[in-house]
């Protein structure tokens, strides 16, 4: 058996990588140019409404929905693109995004704005799921803010942007809308970001805080006065609510669980590092935070040791979302790890530790190992072959290749590299 797991590595490793004749800088460069084809291409594809972003056009398992999380997320990959490089593509795609996200929160759901994911044609969702999942509209809201932000930066009058905010109640705009089911709903048990567990979560919470902070600022150029206040003074609540997620120098996922999985006991979850490249630079919670270095330290002694994978001599560890994680066999995923090459690309970033460029390096050469010469990207490798499986062409996946290329440029532009 042992002589087959080795000839099966072997195979993975000659099958699904490109030729390491290639230097990882060529790779990378093309790399991202497959990745942002391949993430456009789950943009408003054929046969679903405009506006729509697919998390994979995989039918099995089947990720034809609309998931709010993912889509938000991929919608400020798309804006910080367009800020550098302006691009009427790119502007088409965002504009039809927020369409269809004034339409989807108009549409009958089981759980209000926290229904999680809807179908192609706009409809909610009905089927059985953890529901709500109560970081969507907070990080539709916060990538709205910002996009808004830009647009008044950019000379757009206040008054032709009603209908992403304006100071009213009920709230009908699209981003009142969304901050105020966070500023009201933030306390409520909902399901995490995995949607396998509900309860308080620090991915969720971080998002949410970040969203409110952001949006109360927003509310104050609109005149919004009162909605301003509570904003604020709900997201301090959250940032005491966030102090209890500290446990021995590390920061851990879940409290006050009342419901889902079981089997995840160790509460470690990479979705820690992912809430902090999230929701991005702010005073309370920054990358460079010891407790986060701590827990990423821990979950790649974890990985390292549920992973078979891991025992091939590569320096960098494949990351899963957590280590007792069962789905899809439990497997390590190439967003988790691609995270962790962002981190220390940002690290180079503000510290200047040039230590951290080569091991965002490392991460990179990981992903590579496990590539495929069309660059397609699943959801996750198997922990034994380092084969794609799960959902092909995440968006996500090709999303987070992305955001750490554009840390990787920054880095090397500060280091003259």
């Amino acid at each position: 058996m042992k002589t087959l797991f080795f000839a099966l590595t072997l195979v993975a490793s000659t099958l699904t990588s490109t030729t390491f004749a290639q230097s990882l800088n060529q790779w990378l460069v093309q790399q991202e140019k497959a990745s942002w084809q391949k993430l456009k291409a789950n943009l408003s594809p054929e046969g679903t409404r405009a506006g729509v972003v697919i998390a994979s056009p995989s039918r099995e398992p089947d990720y034809i929905f609309h998931w709010v999380r993912d889509a938000a997320l991929v919608m400020d990959v798309l804006m910080v693109e367009s800020q550098i490089n302006p691009n009427a593509e790119l502007t088409q795609h965002i504009d039809q995004y927020i369409e269809f996200s004034r339409y989807i929160q108009d549409q009958p759901t089981l759980s209000d704005l926290g229904e999680p994911k809807y179908n192609v044609d706009g409809t909610g969702y009905t089927g059985p799921w953890g529901r709500p999942q109560n970081d969507g509209p907070a990080l539709r809201a916060l990538f709205l803010v910002r996009y808004l932000k830009h647009l008044i930066s950019q000379g757009t009058p206040l008054t032709s942007l009603a209908k992403l905010y304006k100071a009213e109640m009920p709230a009908r705009s699209l981003i009142k809308r969304d901050l105020e089911y966070t500023a009201h709903q933030w306390t409520e048990a909902n399901f995490d970001l995995w949607e396998e567990v509900k309860g308080s979560h620090f991915y969720t919470l971080l998002a949410q805080r970040q969203a409110l902070l952001e949006g109360a600022e927003l509310a104050r150029l609109f005149k919004d006065e009162g909605a301003a206040a509570f904003y604020a003074f709900q997201a301090v609540l959250i940032e005491n609510r966030l102090a209890k997620f500290v446990e021995n120098n590390h920061f851990v996922t879940t409290r006050d669980r009342v419901d889902g999985l079981g089997y995840k006991y160790s509460n470690l979850d990479t979705s820690i590092l992912l809430a902090f490249l999230h929701v991005g630079e702010n005073a309370a919670y920054r990358i460079t935070d010891s407790r986060l270095a701590r827990t990423i330290e821990l979950l790649a002694e974890a990985f390292n040791r549920v992973y078979p994978l891991n025992q091939r001599g590569l320096s960098a560890v494949a990351l899963g979302r957590y280590p007792e994680d069962q789905y899809y066999g439990g497997n390590p995923w190439i967003l988790t790890t691609l995270a962790v090459a962002e981190y220390h690309y940002r690290m180079a970033r503000l510290t200047g530790d040039r230590g951290h460029l080569t091991s965002g390096d490392n991460y990179m050469e990981r992903v590579r190992f496990h590539s495929r010469i069309d660059g397609a990207m699943a959801e996750q490798w198997d922990r034994y072959t380092g084969f794609q499986v799960s959902a092909d062409e995440l968006t996500w996946s090709h999303a987070a290749f992305i955001t750490a290329m554009r840390e990787r440029r920054a880095v090397h532009k500060l280091f003259g590299l």
